[in-house]
């Protein structure tokens, strides 16, 4: 009956928290692949279907626009089924992206069918992108939580990378469209699995609390049965049950206390959607956070999806170099930089993190100042990209921007996470994925193309579609400014905050000994 208590106590078999990065990191990457294969099939979809440079921009714009209107949504909705809507929403990705190898090979009619299927597309991915990070971090062992964030946006990078460099050598060697569509229904069957592992198997995912939650549990059953003879008594075994079942009660009720003091809410109903917009409209933390990944946004996604179409227009190189080389940029820049980012936010708490978290705003504090400080770093990368007409220099100068730009990555997601209530999170990275994408990428990828249109009077080639070009792209580095700004701001507001909120002195996590040493070391300090 002890053994049942305790195990009672402990709930469940969950995936570990190395398993719940794996599955979400492996998603992470097909969904970018997907991004970058689109980029990198323009030019056949351009031939089959007689593209303008407008429909081009808008065929990437599209995808977000489905996306944007159900990020929100799927965000409020998860708050009580992550993993279903997680799931159900990535079963939609695939059917969307199956769908576009039954579509024509030429004509202009196709057109508007392949838009739907982006749309849709945009869609399944919205509940993902919306409440994977959320899991993670609730999942990851303390003091790595940046880490395992950082692990999982890296995937970003990993998934752009294999994009731009199979789907170049993909293109430069069948080029039509007719073979290279069937690439997104490969990528329909590879996500299937995981997205049913989610919908047919939430309870083995944790949606809240840490994954190592058990790991003291485990560190003291083992430390305390190696006390004991090879074959202990009953009673010894008896006691030991006891011992563990009572620690997990008191490791439970000092977290609860930990969540009154930081978050001020406990076990109570999440707010109305209403209500929960109006509380994120009036965090001053949150909107100039989001504003901030917005701005990131628009340039990362705007040149993000013009820099192949750049590359071969205005250096001349082919498409397959253009991929192969793009590729790895995006590995060592992207890669790089989402990890000096993440692994310096931990650093950055390890100093003042006790043994269950930060203290009240550290967090937030310390992601605002590595978002601040990568932002302003990448800044003087950006602006110059769209004069640079040497292929050398150009590379160099993009593989530091990517670096600068990537290492905000996780900090930026932490401060939408650490500036809201813990109650509302869910829905605040749902509004975080539905504005970044009304203010980022949906209207950057059209903008280039208008401007291109606008600037070449209607050119698909030559001199005047290479000035289109830079001007468009240079557009789109120069309202990158706004983000240092709206970061700096976000920074301020932070570091207000912490100074406002009251100083609470965090329990200590119970020592491997179990209850004796935590008594006998209560004890020795005169405070049990």
């Amino acid at each position: 009956q002890v053994g049942f208590r305790a195990r009672a106590i402990m709930g469940p078999s969950k995936f570990s928290a190395v398993t719940h990065l794996v599955v979400f990191t492996s998603m992470q990457v097909l969904t970018y692949f997907d991004r970058a294969a689109l980029s990198q099939f323009l030019a056949p979809i351009t031939l089959a279907y007689n593209l303008s440079s407008t429909e081009q921009g808008l065929l990437g714009s599209i995808f977000t626009a489905g996306f944007t209107v159900a990020a929100p949504l799927l965000g409020y909705l998860g708050q009580k089924h992550p993993m279903q809507a997680i799931g159900g929403g990535l079963l939609v990705w695939c059917v969307a992206n199956g769908c576009i190898a039954l579509l024509g090979n030429e004509g202009d009619g196709w057109f508007v069918e392949l838009l739907l299927c982006r749309v849709l597309g945009g869609v399944g991915e919205a509940g993902f992108c919306a409440l994977a990070p959320l899991v993670i971090d609730g999942s990851a062992p303390e003091g790595r939580r940046g880490l395992f964030l950082g692990v999982y946006y890296m995937a970003i990078f990993m998934g752009q990378a294999i994009g731009f460099i199979g789907c170049g050598a993909l293109a430069g060697a069948l080029s039509e469209w007719k073979s290279l569509k069937f690439v997104f229904l490969a990528e329909g069957v590879l996500m299937l699995p995981l997205a049913l592992l989610c919908v047919l198997a939430p309870g083995k995912f944790l949606t809240s609390g840490r994954a190592d939650d058990d790991a003291p549990l485990t560190t003291r059953r083992s430390l305390a049965r190696s006390t004991m003879l090879e074959r202990p008594s009953i009673a010894e075994r008896v006691s030991v049950r006891v011992s563990e079942a009572l620690t997990v009660s008191l490791v439970e009720r000092a977290r609860s206390q930990i969540r009154t003091s930081q978050i001020g809410v406990v076990a109570r109903p999440p707010p109305s959607l209403p209500e929960q917009l109006r509380m994120l409209a009036s965090n001053s933390v949150f909107v100039f956070s989001v504003l901030g990944i917005a701005a990131y946004t628009f340039l990362v996604q705007g040149v993000g999806f013009w820099t192949p179409t750049f590359v071969q227009a205005l250096l001349h190189m082919s498409q397959s170099d253009t991929g192969y080389l793009l590729g790895a940029i995006t590995v060592f820049g992207g890669i790089g930089g989402a990890m000096t980012g993440s692994t310096l936010l931990d650093k950055l708490l390890s100093k003042e993190e006790s043994t269950f978290s930060a203290p009240p705003g550290a967090r937030l504090e310390a992601a605002a100042k590595i978002t601040t400080g990568f932002s302003i770093l990448a800044l003087p990368c950006v602006v110059p990209l769209a004069f640079i007409a040497a292929k050398i220099p150009f590379f160099m100068l993009l593989l530091v921007a990517q670096f600068c730009l990537f290492a905000t990555t996780t900090p930026g997601v932490v401060m939408i996470l650490e500036g809201v209530p813990e109650e509302i999170r869910s829905t605040a990275l749902g509004v975080e994925a539905c504005a970044l994408h009304v203010l980022g990428d949906l209207p950057s990828q059209f903008l280039v193309g208008v401007v291109a249109s606008a600037v070449s009077g209607g050119a698909e080639q030559g001199p005047e579609y290479a000035k289109g070009l830079r001007t468009g792209v240079f557009f789109i580095a120069c309202y990158y400014t706004t983000a240092v700004i709206y970061f700096a701001v976000a920074w301020h507001l932070a570091k207000m905050r912490r100074k406002q909120s009251p100083t609470s002195v965090v329990p200590p996590r119970l020592p491997p000994g179990g209850l004796e040493t935590f008594q006998s070391t209560g004890d020795r300090d005169g405070s049990a």
